[in-house]
């Protein structure tokens, strides 16, 4: 019997490649690198290859939601799902 992986859900995963970091954040591999540069990714070393640690990823993201929404940057009514 051959074992189909299935995915795990990146919030429930340790770490990540960088470029799925990037995809996950909605930016590109350059904003990956200056956000790791920048101390806001926190990143480790396997075997020669670098991950971004989810949680810092994750923490990210929310920080900046909730500065989004301090500001007042909502989604507008035409961007926002229908009822």
């Amino acid at each position: 019997m051959k074992l189909i992986p299935v995915p795990i859900p990146i919030p429930e995963r340790f770490a990540i490649p960088i470029p799925e970091a990037g995809q996950y954040g909605g930016w590109g591999r350059s904003k990956t690198y200056e956000l790791i540069e920048d101390g806001r990714l926190e990143t480790i070393k396997i075997d020669g290859k670098r991950l971004v640690v989810v949680a810092s990823l994750l923490r990210l993201l929310e920080s900046a939601r909730a500065t989004s929404s301090k500001d007042g940057n909502r989604p507008s009514a035409s961007s926002a799902s229908p009822a």
